[in-house]
């Protein structure tokens, strides 16, 4: 096998393990990012801060911790 193409199996199986552990609650192809950015979170031991609450739920229980889920605040509406 050549070097290029050992380089591109290694890249595959690299975007497909970071996003394994999530694969049971992936429900769409929009959420295969999702997953490889948390998987990749998940093996620098970093923390994903995002606004989309779905994201807890792609973690489940296991890698929830890796997750901070940021609320939205609305501005008061001013009474007239």
């Amino acid at each position: 096998m050549s070097q290029a193409a050992s380089a591109h199996d290694k890249r595959r199986k690299g975007w497909t393990a970071l996003a394994a552990p999530f694969q049971q609650r992936v429900f769409g192809c929009q959420q295969i990012t999702d997953a490889c950015l948390l998987g990749l979170v998940v093996k620098e031991n970093g923390v994903l801060v995002t606004l989309d609450k779905a994201i807890k739920f792609l973690a489940g229980p296991q890698h929830s911790k890796y997750v901070l889920v940021l609320e939205e605040k609305l501005p008061r509406r001013q009474l007239k």
